[in-house]
């Protein structure tokens, strides 16, 4: 039996094969080596025997570096103890893999975090490094929630919005801050308010996710096209939900959008039974 987990911080989607036919499918808490602890919490969410699973294919954010692997690679090897080969690898390759039909392409995520990368149509080329919320995810949930509560507090939202944004979150500053900063995952917590957009009013939406999407162009895709002409596939909530304005700021910007997937598994689960 072989086992595929598509992973990010707080999701993990699992997929059971055999025979290069999905038994099942299920979802479990995510791990981010690099910003949760939640390696403890990680058990097998389906019925299979755990003995019956001979490899693993994992795919996860914060796996960059050979500790973050280990550390993954050990947790599974102990929920499935007879899985001789365990292949971790970065949520960024997983995308690569998905979207590009082993074709050179620009690749990027955007969820609640971001990231990009130079696909070689086998391996990642070239790639920035991921800074997190603190000091990065252009584009991201993270970073349109916070455009979102910073327009409400700015006073530059329209009025219908202003009045809507009132009726799902509070309004009063000092309690909005004091939740945030005591969250335990306070980008978590900002990228909530990302879902609030979908039903903006067109031109301020438009506007909003314009500026957002020129700056992750401007910082994560500018930056490592070297010159090339391929094209951008995505995945993740992000590039989903608001795929038209996307596309639009990425042809603005002289980029085709090729694919644009919100999660990667049904793609992930092909590429893996053609190799």
């Amino acid at each position: 039996m072989i086992l595929i987990i598509e992973s990010g911080a707080t999701k993990a989607d699992w997929s059971f094969s055999k025979d290069g036919n999905e038994l099942s499918r299920h979802a479990s808490v995510g791990i981010n080596p690099v910003s949760n602890d939640n390696a403890h919490k990680l058990e097998n969410p389906s019925s299979h025997n755990p003995e019956e699973v001979t490899a693993i294919h994992y795919y996860g954010a914060g796996v960059m570096g050979d500790a973050p692997k280990k550390m993954v690679s050990d947790t599974l090897r102990g929920i499935f103890p007879n899985a001789k080969n365990i292949d971790v690898g970065t949520d960024l390759l997983a995308s690569a893999r998905a979207t590009s039909a082993g074709q050179a392409s620009i690749v990027s995520i955007l969820g609640t975090g971001s990231n990009s990368c130079l696909f070689d149509g086998e391996q990642i080329s070239t790639q920035l490094p991921s800074l997190g919320y603190l000091l990065g995810d252009e584009g991201s949930g993270f970073h349109i929630g916070k455009e979102v509560i910073k327009s409400y507090f700015y006073g530059d939202m329209p009025e219908g919005d202003r009045e809507r944004f009132e009726q799902s979150y509070t309004s009063e500053l000092s309690s909005l801050l004091m939740e945030l900063y005591r969250s335990e995952k306070p980008n978590f917590e900002v990228a909530s308010y990302a879902k609030f957009l979908q039903t903006a009013e067109p031109a301020y939406q438009n506007y909003l996710l314009e500026k957002i999407f020129q700056n992750f162009i401007d910082a994560r895709i500018k930056p490592i096209q070297q010159g090339s002409n391929l094209p951008i596939n995505f995945t993740g909530s992000i590039s989903h939900f608001y795929a038209p304005i996307l596309t639009r700021v990425c042809e603005m910007n002289g980029y085709r959008v090729n694919a644009i997937l919100q999660k990667p598994m049904d793609k992930l689960i092909e590429f893996h039974n053609k190799n």
